[in-house]
């Protein structure tokens, strides 16, 4: 029998073992440090969990489906969906040496469903997400590509008990290092536009121009006039902000 026959056998016999294999064994014996699963049903090829946690996200309801023949290749790959925290996640994933590659990403939830993870305490709204690609590097998010929208963002007033409310957004996030996107306005009290990037490293920077419509109250005309630059003859006024995460 030629060799390569046997070694396709024996291939084919193992990718079998290994999907069959009990997911809730694979979790206990595999699982890296800071993802947790619990009430683990089915099998590393399909499978389910009630409950689980990657780093200070948490989910529910988590379903996967891995693609047979891409155990052969040892790049295993497939699909998951679960719900995040009032919303949901959905994509089809690959794994690769040293990263994880996630492509037609779906997700929407509430900010408040991120602020475990995200420094956005306080702040109110919806966020949903349509990526063509995320690359994520030693659990963090090395690059991605697609769309990102919020929605009816309200953040706490400095003084009295009304939210004040920002409005919506649209942010395009393209591939490279790190990430990259634009972001605009989708109406609202402000009219705004710039870019934004987030390294490897978690460091930040987001700069753009900024001008208050006449509906926006005062709390937040006054807000944009202090922490941004005096205004062009457009009215726009140019901001910049940096940091680390």
């Amino acid at each position: 029998m030629p060799v390569r026959w046997i070694a396709l056998g024996a291939g084919a016999y193992l990718a079998s073992a290994i999907a069959l294999f009990p997911a809730e064994v694979a979790h206990r014996w595999f699982a890296p440090d800071g993802f947790r699963l619990s009430g683990v049903q089915g099998t590393v090829w399909s499978g389910s969990a009630a409950l689980g946690s990657a780093g200070p996200l948490g989910f529910h309801g988590i379903r996967w489906q891995v693609r047979p023949w891409t155990a052969l290749l040892a790049r295993p790959g497939g699909s998951f969906e679960a719900g995040l925290g009032d919303g949901f996640l959905q994509a089809d994933v690959r794994v690769g040496p040293g990263a994880v590659s996630l492509t037609e990403v779906r997700a929407s939830c509430s900010l408040s469903a991120l602020a475990s993870a995200l420094p956005i305490a306080g702040i109110r709204g919806q966020v949903s997400l349509e990526l063509a690609e995320l690359t994520v590097r030693d659990g963090w998010p090395a690059s991605a590509e697609g769309q990102l929208r919020l929605g009816r963002i309200m953040v706490p007033p400095l003084v009295g008990s009304d939210p004040i409310v920002l409005g919506n957004y649209d942010v395009t996030l393209s591939g490279g290092d790190g990430l990259q996107g634009l972001f605009e306005d989708r109406g609202g009290p402000l009219q705004v536009r710039g870019s934004a990037s987030l390294s490897a490293a978690g460091q930040y920077e987001i700069g753009g121009v900024v001008r208050a419509r006449p509906e926006a109250n005062a709390a937040l005309t006054r807000g944009v006039e202090l922490l941004t630059r005096d205004p062009d003859d457009a009215g726009l006024r140019a901001f910049s902000f940096a940091g680390t995460l």
